[in-house]
């Protein structure tokens, strides 16, 4: 690509740009198609979360959308189900028909006239993650929160740690340990229910069979939605809430959801310790010496961990949760 002052396109997307700012955008287009296609990536990536639209556009965007997602379909099918997003696919398809809109205008307008730039509303770009393995996985996001998946188990999620909400939609069985953020609830979705949440830990499991959906809450609290959004119940620890949609029955029941979760999901659970004490605990069950300078040794964490995780895979959660660098001492037992 030829260089290009990105400041010049961020205020052509968000319709500051000048006249002569317009202009130069128009000429950089039309000049090659390496510049059309990353202004498409650039479109769709960047954190304006504005984009041009063709006002044609609109009214056939469900019919290229239909279209899109069946060619993607089959795309999956091939590559038997690599992590593939529709919507970011999508987020690119709108770009490149943004890029054809602002093309055509340029060809079309004068050279001192200025581009109409449309604002719309943020979308929102989902990521995904399919656990293809035959043993669980886990998935930590941006703002902290931990997700550990059962084979199988698919996860679309929004969180980057800096949007105004969160969302995570789930297929399959995940145990979710939330990052606390009382200015940002978490919702997660899954065909037949919704749960909204603050900062706490809870399995949900959905059954592709007969679509029931079953939640165990851990700690915290956790409401249970329906797919219209009202209100069904909120949970305590220790409960379990198993919903039929095909019923409409909701039913609760009280366990012990510590062991259960440990159990389901092969994990190593320490509640409510300092990073110290995680590092004794990887210290006994590795069997080795771990070196670190702990800034913030008062702060305590609700920390999980695969019991097959390596001790490498495990420090590095340790420093993404707590911000603490620690490594392996050379000096083992």
């Amino acid at each position: 690509m030829t260089d290009f002052d990105l400041t010049i396109l961020q205020d052509f997307l968000s319709g500051t740009a000048s006249e002569e700012q317009e202009r130069l955008v128009c000429e950089w287009l039309e000049s090659s198609e390496e510049n059309r296609r990353f202004f498409a990536e650039f479109t769709t990536n960047t954190t304006l979360h504005e984009t041009v639209v063709n006002p044609d556009f609109d009214e056939h965007r469900e019919d290229m959308l239909v279209r899109l997602n069946s060619r993607i379909d089959a795309s999956e099918r091939e590559s038997a189900r690599h992590s593939f997003s529709f919507a970011s696919a999508a987020a690119g398809f709108l770009a490149a028909m943004a890029v054809a809109a602002v093309v055509a205008l340029c060809v079309i307008l004068p050279r001192q006239t200025p581009v109409q730039v449309d604002k719309v509303e943020p979308a929102v770009f989902m990521h995904s993650y399919a656990n293809t393995s035959a043993s669980v996985k886990s998935v930590l996001l941006a703002d902290g929160t931990k997700i550990f998946l059962k084979p199988g188990s698919e996860l679309e999620y929004n969180v980057t740690g800096y949007d105004d909400k969160r969302e995570v939609v789930l297929r399959g069985e995940g145990y979710f340990d939330v990052a606390k953020d009382s200015l940002r609830p978490m919702f997660v979705h899954t065909e037949n229910l919704s749960l909204k949440v603050l900062g706490t830990a809870f399995s949900v499991k959905t059954n592709f069979m007969d679509e029931k959906v079953e939640v165990v809450l851990e700690r915290g609290s956790v409401r249970l939605l329906s797919p219209e959004g009202t209100g069904l119940v909120r949970l305590s620890p220790n409960q379990m809430a198993s919903y039929d949609p095909s019923t409409g029955d909701l039913t609760l029941e009280t366990l012990r959801a510590v062991p259960f979760i440990i159990e389901q999901f092969n994990l190593e659970s320490l509640d409510n310790v300092t990073v110290s004490q995680i590092i004794r605990h990887l210290e006994h069950i590795y069997g080795v010496r771990i070196e670190s300078h702990i800034k913030h040794p008062e702060t305590r964490y609700y920390f999980n961990f695969l019991k097959t995780d390596t001790i490498d895979e495990v420090l590095n959660i340790v420093e993404r949760l707590t911000g603490e660098k620690c490594k392996l001492s050379t000096n083992t037992y």
